[in-house]
């Protein structure tokens, strides 16, 4: 019952999304495609996630992080882009069984720097790397009085044969900030309120390495498996919280390849704390440590 339940909330994403890709493809005119340079171009990016128990169960809050990119190509490796950002919550619960009301907020807009073709690396690796800036134009950021974040994504990618690739991703992630922790107040649904006091976070780094074998042209299936960390600042002001989080991740998914300018991943992530385990056993997939994701990648023009 609840395979069923979460496939049939998964094709129903999918479904939305194709039927958005197509309509967009259908709406694009030649007059249109002649005002924009050819190094100019636009594209909309959709990170979609629920946890895993709400989902099984027919009634997750999902939360999206979305943007629209418009890009510049300064050659054939090079891009450098501006994407305004937004969040999504849609209605349902969480994965403490929290009921969320539907709303969508500014998220942080930010500008980024790609280069396909950082350095070619001893034993046929390819560096290729993507830089980020960030302004904290969303609720959230401004509550927690950051002046800026900046972040790379670096990709150290290798072909083992025709069909097989392995890629080392590394994502360090710095925060500039006015002040070491802030206070925050949440109002619930039911009318409720509750304000915490937090360390502000200094850094986070997330590597991982993700295994793909090309089976066709719609489906590449593969796995991402790596650590996650992340620092904070200490104060006396915030709640009693460790300066320092560690997090690992595992991540079956597959890319879809539904049409040139369609593609998308769906996978499922295992999460699992490894310093704050509150006497639980380390244990793979547990309900509350996983979710269900989809990102979608549709191009514009």
């Amino acid at each position: 019952m609840s395979r069923s339940v979460t496939f049939s909330v998964l094709m129903i994403l999918v479904s939305a999304q194709v039927s958005l890709a197509q309509d967009t493809e259908g709406s694009l005119s030649t007059s249109s495609r002649s005002i924009l340079s050819k190094n100019w171009s636009s594209s909309y990016f959709n990170f979609s996630v629920a946890s895993k128990e709400p989902v099984d169960h027919g009634k997750a809050s999902w939360n999206i992080y979305q943007y629209v990119a418009l890009l510049y190509r300064i050659d054939e490796n090079q891009k450098i882009s501006i994407r305004p950002a937004f969040n999504t919550q849609t209605g349902g619960s969480d994965q403490f069984g929290k009921e969320k009301e539907s709303k969508t907020s500014l998220a942080d807009f930010h500008m980024t720097y790609s280069n396909y073709t950082l350095a070619t690396l001893p034993g046929e690796w390819d560096l290729s790397g993507t830089f980020y800036i960030y302004w904290p134009t969303s609720e959230s950021s401004q509550q927690k009085k950051w002046i800026s974040r900046v972040q790379s994504w670096l990709i150290f990618d290798k072909k083992l044969d025709r069909n097989w690739s392995v890629t080392y991703n590394m994502k360090p992630d710095y925060y500039f900030h006015t002040q070491k922790s802030y206070r925050a107040e949440t109002v619930y649904p039911d009318g409720g309120r509750s304000v915490r006091s937090d360390n502000n976070m200094i850094g986070k780094l997330d590597h991982y390495v993700s295994l793909s074998r090309y089976l066709n042209k719609v489906f590449t299936p593969g796995i991402d498996i790596g650590l996650s960390h992340e620092w904070y600042y200490g104060s006396e002001e915030a709640n009693s919280k460790s300066a320092v989080a560690e997090y690992f991740k595992m991540a079956p998914n597959t890319w879809i390849m539904l049409s040139k300018r369609f593609k998308f991943i769906a996978g499922i992530e295992n999460r699992i704390d490894l310093r704050d385990r509150r006497g639980e056993d380390f244990q793979l997939f547990r309900d509350k440590e996983t979710s269900y994701y989809i990102m979608s990648f549709i191009s514009l023009m």
